[in-house]
């Protein structure tokens, strides 16, 4: 038992870890994340549904876990902007609202993000970890782990522990072109980048902070929530990482002394975070806007922790986030390329197939198939070496002797196909990296 149960509960935990909790070092996707975004893709790229079809589609198929609890990451995602949703969404306030049952508002996925992250999906390598018996992708091969793109923080709590901060997509590509640029010009000028939150600046606790972050994948900053003094009180239009707890008037509580300075109250619309801090004399002084600094002003420590594929969570920088995404995408692009060849070239050799089929038709009055296939291997086989019996009898199987004799061969286009494709992939890498601009110019 002293042997068997730590192994069992190391077991579970890296289950936890990498089931759960914990990103994926690719994409930066928590599983339930992943399989929302990967079903929202498979069901409404070109209109609504029910948020319900998506939320049974994808625990019956991808994720056998809560309804609620996937509806809750599902929520999340449409508020981050993955998905567009018709209905009660739920909005940003004091207290966040509640989005409605998942049977009343519609989701549709997001255009932008489908382009980023699904054109080269059949690409990658697909599994089925929860052994539901439907295979789904082991992440999505986007040029920018999808992960990082937002606003706030990756948050993630099991066995082990997460808090990685998010950018603009802006800000993600230039990084990934600096760390491109520097490999061949160790002097070209340093990109550094800050970590977003909504309606919120930040800053380094330490100088060097913001680029310990996207070269270890840990540091500490502070957030501060926007805020605008005016006559009626103090304004606050973002929301810290813990929420605004501290802020709630609750006079009678003696712990909280300062809180009799003052009154909240949410003044939030159309889902744009506005709180009103009323100074109970009716006077903003100076001595009530350092309080409400000093509690709105938050403490963030981020440790960058995602699983790998053998269930083990590890630290990485942001910048190595950045790469093993895009590396993983341009392999992916390339083998896309790679089967677009080897088809055209199918292609090719059944034309040069169905010409010498179409010649015996032509030039010799065969009535069977077996006639056909005598007539190759006595007369025609050692002509046209690299064509085999069996590429002859399959050309007569899929083709009627009618459309073989009309077939109309242009050989030359599909060469010009194959030779315009070798040459993106003998460039895989300016052209991968163009197409990346295309999308998110910079």
């Amino acid at each position: 038992m002293k042997k068997s149960i730590p192994a069992l509960y190391a077991e579970y935990g890296r289950y936890i870890d990498k089931a759960r909790a914990i990103p994926y070092y690719v994409d930066c996707l928590k599983p339930v994340e992943r399989r929302l975004l990967f079903t929202l893709w498979s069901l409404s790229k070109n209109k609504y549904v029910k948020a319900a079809r998506i939320i049974g589609e994808a625990i019956g198929k991808y994720h056998p876990h809560g309804d609620q609890s996937t509806y809750k990451s599902l929520v999340g995602l449409v508020q981050r902007g993955f998905a567009f949703g018709q209905g009660n969404w739920g909005a940003v306030g004091l207290e966040d609202s509640q989005a409605a049952a998942m049977r009343y508002p519609e989701i549709k996925s997001n255009e932008m993000l489908n382009n980023l992250a699904f054109e080269f999906i059949k690409q990658i390598p697909w599994s089925d970890p929860e052994s539901i018996q439907f295979d789904q992708p082991d992440y999505l091969p986007s040029p920018i782990p999808i992960g990082l793109i937002g606003t706030d923080m990756i948050e993630g709590i099991s066995f082990h522990t997460t808090k990685i901060p998010r950018y603009s997509i802006t800000d993600l590509v230039k990084r990934l072109t600096y760390i491109f640029q520097s490999q061949i010009n160790p002097q070209t000028k340093q990109v550094i980048i800050k970590p977003t939150f909504p309606n919120c600046d930040v800053y380094e606790n330490e100088t060097g902070t913001f680029n310990n972050i996207l070269t270890t994948g840990i540091g500490s900053i502070k957030v501060i929530p926007k805020m605008e003094i005016k006559s009626d009180g103090i304004h606050i239009y973002g929301k810290p990482p813990i929420g605004f707890s501290n802020l709630k008037t609750n006079a009678d509580n003696p712990k909280k002394p300062e809180q009799v300075k003052y009154k909240v109250i949410d003044v939030t619309e159309h889902n744009v975070l506005e709180i009103l801090i009323e100074p109970a004399e009716k006077t903003v002084t100076q001595e009530l806007v350092d309080l409400i600094f000093n509690i709105i002003s938050t403490n963030v420590h981020f440790n960058c922790n995602v699983v790998d594929d053998n269930g083990i969570v590890e630290t990485r920088s942001i910048d190595r986030l950045l790469t093993t995404s895009y590396e993983l995408w341009v392999k992916a692009h390339l083998k896309l390329l790679t089967g677009q060849v080897l088809g055209l070239k199918e292609q090719l050799y059944e034309l040069a197939v169905i010409e010498v089929v179409r010649d015996m038709l032509v030039n010799h009055n065969i009535k069977t198939e077996v006639e056909l296939l005598n007539l190759f291997t006595k007369k025609y086989k050692t002509i046209y070496k690299h064509i085999s019996e069996d590429a002859i009898r399959a050309v007569i199987n899929k083709y009627k002797i009618k459309t073989l004799l009309e077939f109309k061969v242009n050989i030359i286009s599909i060469q010009q196909k194959i030779d315009t494709i070798q040459r993106s992939i003998d460039n895989i890498n300016t052209v991968s990296y163009q197409k990346l601009i295309n999308m998110v110019p910079i």
